[in-house]
């Protein structure tokens, strides 16, 4: 399988439909049907909101706080897996 990545500036959660051809030395194939379901827009997610030291903080143990993030527009619609 072969990956082409191309930034035509498409905005965040967008529907789009791709038809292929493939070309060689002999010419170039037809068409292929446009597919039927789409494919939605992702993006990179936005940073990660600021960490915060908890006041149960001591000399030897730190807590932190955060909050994580949960819409589709915060996380490039890709699903976070661990913190």
């Amino acid at each position: 399988m072969n990956t082409l990545s191309l930034n035509f500036g498409l905005q965040f959660n967008s529907t789009v439909y791709v038809r292929v051809s493939a070309s060689n030395m002999m010419g170039q194939g037809a068409w292929s049907q446009s597919n039927v379901v789409g494919a939605m827009i992702r993006q990179h997610p936005i940073k990660m909101f600021q960490v915060i030291q908890g006041s149960m903080s001591t000399s030897t143990t730190v807590q932190i706080t955060w909050s994580a993030l949960s819409t589709y527009v915060e996380t490039g619609n890709s699903a976070i897996t661990s913190y």
